[in-house]
C-alpha cells in the first residue's frame, strides 16, 4: 500500500536565515532524520511512502520579504537544503499581510518544490474582501504565465472564508 506523503512540521525564525542558515540547516537535518526514521518503520509495515514534505509558519516570519536580494538569497538558501535533505516539497507557510500577498508569485517561481497559501476574508455578512480576490486571482495568471503548463496553480492554496447564510456558522472551504 502506498502512502502519499510525511509531513514534518517546523517553526522557522528570521534568526534561523542567518549565518547562512545554520540553524535552518540544522532543522531541517533533523526533519529529514525524523521523517526517515517513519518512513522505515512504515516501510517494515509493508508501506510505500511516495512524498516527504515539510510545512511551516507563516513565511514573513523567517523570510525578509521587504528586499528583494535577501529575499532570493534566502529562496535560494531553502531550496538548496531541500534538495541536500531530500525533502519532496516545501510549504513556505501563509501569507498574512498584504505585504506578503506581494511576494507570493516570486517565492512560488523560485523553486518547484516550494508552496504556499493566502486566506481571503469575508465579512460577517459573507462578503469577500474582493481587493484580496483580486490579489489572488493576479498571482493565479502570473502562475499560469511563468511556470511550465502553468503548473504552478497546484501549488497555491487560497482559503476562502465565509459564513453560511443560515445558522451564521463559520465554514472554511479550500481553493486550489
Amino acid at each position: 500500500m502506498k502512502i502519499r506523503t510525511i509531513t514534518i512540521f517546523l517553526s522557522i525564525t528570521s534568526e534561523d536565515m542567518l549565518q547562512d542558515g545554520k540553524s535552518f540547516r540544522k532543522k531541517m537535518e533533523v526533519a529529514k532524520k525524523v521523517a526517515c526514521q517513519i518512513e522505515a518503520s512504515l516501510s517494515q509495515e509493508s508501506y510505500e511512502v511516495q512524498t516527504i514534505r515539510v510545512s511551516t509558519n507563516a513565511f514573513e516570519d523567517y523570510l525578509n520579504i521587504e528586499n528583494e536580494g535577501i529575499l532570493d538569497d534566502q529562496l535560494e538558501l531553502i531550496s538548496e537544503v531541500v534538495v541536500e535533505c531530500g525533502i519532496s516539497f516545501f510549504n513556505l507557510g501563509p501569507s498574512i499581510s498584504p505585504a506578503s500577498q506581494e511576494v507570493i508569485l516570486r517565492l512560488l517561481t523560485k523553486s518547484d518544490s516550494f508552496n504556499c497559501s493566502m486566506h481571503i476574508p469575508s465579512s460577517d455578512h459573507g462578503v469577500c474582501d474582493l481587493d484580496v480576490c483580486r490579489k489572488a486571482s493576479e498571482i493565479m495568471k502570473g502562475l499560469e504565465e511563468e511556470t511550465e503548463g502553468g503548473l504552478g496553480n497546484f501549488r497555491f492554496v487560497i482559503f476562502l472564508y465565509f459564513f453560511l447564510q443560515f445558522g451564521m456558522l463559520k465554514k472554511n472551504t479550500m481553493i486550489t
